[in-house]
């Protein structure tokens, strides 16, 4: 399965292939770094009333995403990337 995604202005645009619940992991998150990323972003909105933020995990092999210079994607840890 194919899972179209895209930014809320549409200049970043992709794809994830292979989307089925095997492949990817849902989660809440409620650490500081994701309720930091949401408000650095300016979007308060994405958390929920506990501060837990939703994100769906994924192998960078199964992401596909055609861009322009308004990708980023900054690298909180040695770990995490966070594509915006």
């Amino acid at each position: 399965m194919e899972l179209p995604i895209a930014c809320r202005c549409g200049r970043v645009t992709g794809e994830v292939r292979g989307a089925v619940p095997a492949t990817v992991n849902r989660v809440v998150c409620y650490c500081d770094d994701c309720q930091a990323f949401a408000r650095h972003l300016g979007r308060d909105d994405l958390l929920d009333e506990s501060g837990g933020s939703d994100i769906v995990q994924v192998a960078p092999a199964t992401l596909q995403v055609r861009a322009n210079e308004a990708l980023r994607c900054p690298r909180l840890d040695q770990r995490d990337y966070r594509w915006y």
